[in-house]
């Protein structure tokens, strides 16, 4: 039987197959039952690189066991490369000849991020500098009334402050949603303090609000069994009224796409804002493979303003998988996070191609048994994009990336 491996931090391996994470290991195994394969979860140290083989625990009759296995030829990365050991483990097995690694190193600084996709999708990028000097911050507070700095290398809303022009005074609010009212005197302080230390300053968005709260829109895209991009679900996070950022580590919550849309921007239709994300979504997805071919499954961080135009903020590399409470209101969602990935992992070791051609095989030796109309996607439902697909001759991204 094929083997395909999840890479996952060592902590996070073992908090997971304790069901201690969002992150539900045997929805993996469920799904790669589909197409053949067994999954073989493991972290960096359980690669032995003398014989090409990993120690790693397999999920079979609601247990995990612990086995020993060959180097999978296929790799999906979950793991959060923090260390510096498990940064040269990953960058080596992304140049590994006869392995290939799906989402491999690549840089998570958001303004690198939005230098790639310049070109791509300009017009839906707000303006970002770097938070070298006050004046930086300044130029932009003048130009638009609202900024927000947050650090260049930052995740889950931490340190992520508002800043608004207001008559002779500026308000701050902070990640926290402690708000502080300052002078122009008082702000170039606040400001130098982050100045030149790895933060950015970014145009503040005039977004759509949902009952008095400002939401982005988590969009995940990932590859599946044709080896393209397919939009495989998207949910509004509605942001606390006192704080500026939505992630639900601050206070955020879910919220229904569908009714956020229509209240929130009731004169442009809601399927019409559905398709300026799913496009605007794929759009991001295909700029970033084309630096890094072999990614295969983002979480981006999209937003709405109250004209209906949609806007990019951030890519997650390592998207969180949703919360096994989503099991009960939308399963077909939850298993899709898990499914596709594992139809894509299907695609690389060439099984999807075989499938197809069996299934291909058949239709010309019993010509009644035609196909009905239209082609399915074997990952589910979703929204998809052409383009040459991730396949097996595809070259791996850089491994200087990190």
């Amino acid at each position: 039987m094929p083997t395909v491996g999840i890479l996952l931090g060592e902590r996070d391996l073992r908090r997971a197959m304790r069901g201690l994470t969002h992150e539900r290991l045997p929805a993996y195994q469920r799904a790669a039952r589909r197409w053949g394969l067994q999954v073989v979860f493991f972290s960096p140290r359980g690669i032995r690189w003398r014989d090409r083989t990993v120690q790693g625990y397999v999920y079979r009759r609601r247990r995990y066991r612990r086995v020993r296995v060959p180097l999978p030829r296929v790799i999906h990365r979950r793991i959060i490369a923090s260390s510096a050991f498990s940064r040269r483990v990953v960058r080596r097995l992304a140049r590994l000849p006869g392995v290939r690694m799906f989402n491999p190193p690549m840089s998570r600084h958001k303004l690198v991020v939005h230098r790639k996709l310049r070109r791509v999708i300009a017009r839906a990028l707000p303006v970002t500098r770097p938070l070298r000097r006050p004046a930086d911050a300044l130029a932009l507070l003048r130009r638009f009334r609202s900024v927000y700095v947050k650090p260049a290398l930052g995740s889950a809303g931490r340190d992520v402050h508002r800043i608004d022009a207001l008559q002779g005074f500026y308000r701050v609010v902070s990640w926290t949603g402690e708000r502080q009212i300052l002078g122009r005197g008082g702000l170039v302080r606040w400001l130098r303090h982050r100045s030149g230390r790895g933060y950015l300053v970014q145009q503040g968005i005039n977004l759509a609000r949902y009952r008095g709260r400002r939401y982005d829109i988590r969009v995940w895209v990932q590859r599946g069994a044709d080896g393209r991009w397919q939009v495989t679900g998207m949910w509004p996070r509605l942001a606390a009224r006192h704080m500026p950022v939505s992630n639900m580590a601050r206070e955020g919550r879910r919220g229904d796409l569908g009714r956020v849309l229509r209240r929130s921007i009731p004169r442009v239709p809601a399927a019409l804002l559905r398709r300026r994300l799913r496009r605007l979504a794929l759009a991001v997805a295909q700029g970033l493979a084309r630096r890094h071919p072999a990614v295969a499954d983002l979480g981006l961080d999209l937003a709405l303003d109250r004209r209906g135009k949609a806007w990019f903020l951030e890519a997650n590399m390592r998207q969180q998988r949703w919360a096994p409470s989503a099991l009960r209101r939308a399963p077909r969602a939850f298993m899709r996070q898990y499914a596709t990935p594992m139809a894509h992992a299907a695609y690389l070791l060439g099984l999807t191609r075989r499938r197809q051609e069996g299934a291909g095989t058949t239709a010309a030796a019993e010509p009644a048994a035609a196909a009905g109309p239209g082609g399915g996607n074997p990952a589910g439902n979703g929204a998809t994009a052409g383009g040459a697909p991730a396949g097996p001759g595809t070259t791996p991204a850089s491994p200087s990336d990190t």
